[in-house]
């Protein structure tokens, strides 16, 4: 079996973390080490190079992808404006803004501008939980077969066994990403749980 927790990936998670751009009330709202040491480990054993992120919030995740290796172009959907704006600030203070490009607004109707690319190597999504089955049905529609896709917060912070009339739409529609991305015939799927949630990794057959 192979140990994901890679050394260097930690040495990085590290540094960002204890960087001062970073010291805010909101920057534990991120990206962890256990999630970085996943995406570490799938970037460099499958050779990717082109990263699509849905979800930029601060930076972190797409920062700590691009530095895995120096020709990796990573493109980041954040519909939070101000969001967006600190991400922008903190690629740059990294000199990165020249390998991540950033897009702001809604994350469907970026996908399918006729200007987008759809040529990515690998699809890292951390975002609205209701269209999680929509930006699968993206992939699935334009990207490669061999293309690594991946789903963070599928159990949404422990929370979707509750089922509470609140947040019903939500649990309904992570139920059906679930259950359509069991299909074998479809997809090999591996959950990975950390925490209080779990990461799904998806390869279409």
């Amino acid at each position: 079996m192979f140990n994901i927790n890679n050394h260097y990936i930690h040495q990085e998670i590290e540094k960002i973390h204890n960087d001062e751009i970073f010291q805010n009330s909101q920057s534990s709202i991120s990206i962890n080490g256990y999630i970085a040491s996943v995406l570490s480990f799938f970037i460099r054993t499958q050779s990717i190079k082109k990263i699509l992120e849905l979800g930029t919030l601060y930076g972190k995740s797409s920062i700590l992808m691009a530095n895995c290796d120096e020709n990796i172009f990573v493109h980041s959907i954040e519909n939070n404006e101000k969001n967006h704006s600190i991400a922008k600030q903190n690629i740059e203070i990294y000199g990165l803004q020249n390998r991540i490009q950033t897009h702001f607004g809604d994350a469907i109707e970026i996908l399918n501008s006729p200007h987008f690319p759809k040529d990515f190597d690998m699809v890292f999504v951390d975002a609205n939980k209701l269209a999680y089955i929509d930006y699968l049905h993206w992939c699935e529609k334009y990207l490669d077969q061999k293309a690594m896709l991946i789903f963070d917060n599928i159990f949404i912070h422990h929370a979707l066994p509750k089922y509470n009339d609140k947040n019903c739409s939500m649990f309904k529609k992570m139920e059906e990403f679930l259950l359509y991305t069991a299909n074998e015939k479809l997809f090999d799927r591996l959950i990975l749980p950390y925490e209080r949630d779990a990461i799904c990794i998806l390869k279409r057959k």
